[in-house]
């Protein structure tokens, strides 16, 4: 897909983000519907780290976490929000969503966080191409550089985010850990397999 194709799904992904409180049914489903589309969907992923990226292309590094230096707030934000459209989705189209959380609990450094997504993703849609990819990454114990990086790592924004606060640093050693999304307790209707790649 080009760049100017991806725009509007670009465009609605970036003011969900920006968005207060729950977005409407409609804006919810066309999401969703960008979130099935392996182009748009890699595309998204990658905006959350960099939102000026028109495209997927040549973001290896960035999927994998290297060089980037990330505004973990929009990290936070991003999980948040699939976690919301994951209630949205019926079965069968929630494997983006979980592959999007575990993705970014990898580049936090919370491997056990990303690969419980990995298998929730699998779980929903079987032979979900990139959750098995990544799925094998956190499997091997890879670590993102991003989260290796002290200037660059989660627990360093979460430290600076509760002197901030006035709550004083966080002890030595402490982490910050990011709740784990557990599937809908209602079981939604919907037929259908998420696209893989």
């Amino acid at each position: 897909m080009l760049g100017a194709e991806l725009r509007p799904g670009r465009d609605l992904w970036a003011e969900a983000l920006t968005r207060d409180g729950w977005m409407d049914p409609q804006t919810a489903v066309e999401l969703l519907a960008c979130f099935q589309c392996p182009d748009l969907r890699d595309t998204l992923f990658c905006n959350v780290i960099d939102p000026e990226l028109p495209h997927a292309e040549e973001s290896g590094n960035l999927l994998m976490g290297e060089g980037i230096a990330p505004d973990w707030n929009r990290v936070d934000r991003a999980q948040e929000t699939a976690r919301d459209l994951i209630d949205a989705a019926p079965e069968g189209y929630r494997a983006p969503l979980l592959t999007l959380i575990g993705w970014l609990a990898y580049l936090k450094g919370q491997s056990s966080v990303a690969a419980e997504h990995f298998k929730l993703a699998l779980a929903d849609a079987p032979g979900y191409r990139l959750a098995e990819l990544m799925d094998q990454l956190v499997s091997r114990g890879t670590i993102a550089p991003v989260a290796k990086n002290q200037e660059t790592a989660y627990k360093r924004h979460r430290w600076i985010q509760r002197g901030r606060a006035g709550n004083g640093p966080a002890p030595l050693g402490a982490s910050a850990a990011s709740p784990a999304c557990a599937p809908p307790a209602a079981d939604h209707a919907g037929a259908g397999g998420a696209a893989s790649i």
